[in-house]
């Protein structure tokens, strides 16, 4: 999860779907970045990590099995497309660009925004259901290749190599 202090990115509605899930769930472990810090109790409790490289974020997401975008608001939200870069399911909520690139149920789980309950049910059926698990994160990993650079440039040329003939 990222840690964001903004109400809007829905930090502590993430924090409580995973203190929820982990009830149901004890071995489940939280990975937290972000570029700002969060207030000691987290900080002591979680492994953190501040300002994360391209190369450590990289491995956070690689590590990880499951990445939490639990924002109330979002104009885009890159985060959950780098997950799915790395093989990492996203549970995220209904807001920002989630359904641009995503498709519920196929390569993301979408709950909706302020229902931690929700995000914590998923989590639990996610950790629990190893093949769904794999699954998602195959679809995901097979579906955000379509936003690459070299698929972008390849559109924007064919947009515009269209328009110029007509």
């Amino acid at each position: 999860i990222m840690y964001h202090p903004l109400s809007k990115k829905g930090f502590i509605d993430g924090l409580t779907a995973f203190k929820l899930a982990q009830q149901k769930y004890p071995s489940l472990e939280l990975i937290i970045f972000g570029a700002y810090r969060p207030d000691r109790q987290i900080l002591k409790d979680y492994k953190f990590y501040y300002r994360p490289n391209l190369e450590q974020l990289k491995m956070i997401y690689n590590s990880a099995d499951i990445f939490l975008w639990p924002s109330r608001f979002e104009g885009f939200g890159l985060p959950p497309m780098e997950a799915m870069a790395c093989r990492c399911v996203v549970i995220s909520t209904d807001t920002g660009a989630i359904r641009e690139y995503a498709i519920d149920q196929e390569t993301v789980i979408i709950v909706p925004p302020n229902n931690p309950e929700k995000m914590a049910q998923f989590l639990v059926n996610l950790a629990h259901d190893k093949s769904k698990l794999s699954l998602l994160s195959e679809q995901a990993y097979i579906k955000i290749q379509d936003f690459s650079w070299d698929n972008s440039i390849d559109r924007m040329e064919k947009i515009l190599t269209d328009n110029l003939r007509t």
